[in-house]
């Protein structure tokens, strides 16, 4: 049975964890849940993935000390669509920047649970290698077929990944 899983999902992936799971037919790892309908690069394996551009650096700085002009923050959470997943990784550390902009006061608390505040756990959300992980969830699921993205489970909890859903 374990060689018939291809894709799984897990909360904290990692390259050891990929080892232990990998076998001929596995072929994805990924974080997050999100659904694709665009062509996506090759699958986040852990060893090794493209840097963060110049670009994605500075935004990734923004996060971390919050220095986003707000209304050009403002404009970017505005302009966000709900129903349509990240597809770049700069527009990706470019909305957390944003959010760390916009929600100043809230981003400054700490998460009870990892006791770190919330813009230094989105700061490390937006690193290259954490930011490939969530986005093999959508290479993951481009690579299925359409009819099978209904068969996936959903949810951050068992009961709830199963739970029956709207089509």
């Amino acid at each position: 049975a374990l060689g018939q899983i291809q894709f799984m999902s897990v909360d904290n992936p990692s390259f050891k964890y990929l080892q232990e799971v990998k076998d001929s037919a596995f072929q994805s790892l990924a974080a997050d849940s999100t659904k694709a309908d665009r062509p996506q690069q090759q699958t986040q394996a852990g060893q090794t993935c493209a840097s963060l551009t110049r670009e994605e650096e500075r935004l990734r700085a923004q996060i971390e000390d919050r220095s986003m002009r707000p209304r050009e923050a403002q404009s970017v959470l505005d302009n966000l669509e709900p129903d349509v997943p990240f597809f770049l990784r700069t527009d990706w550390i470019r909305a957390l920047a944003a959010l760390t902009s916009v929600y100043r006061t809230e981003v400054d608390r700490v998460a009870p649970g990892p006791n770190r505040k919330v813009f230094q756990l989105l700061h490390s959300a937006a690193a290259a290698g954490r930011s490939e992980w969530y986005f093999n969830n959508l290479r993951m699921r481009h690579l299925l077929e359409p009819s099978r993205l209904s068969l996936l489970p959903i949810g951050d909890h068992f009961k709830r990944s199963f739970a029956p859903r709207n089509q």
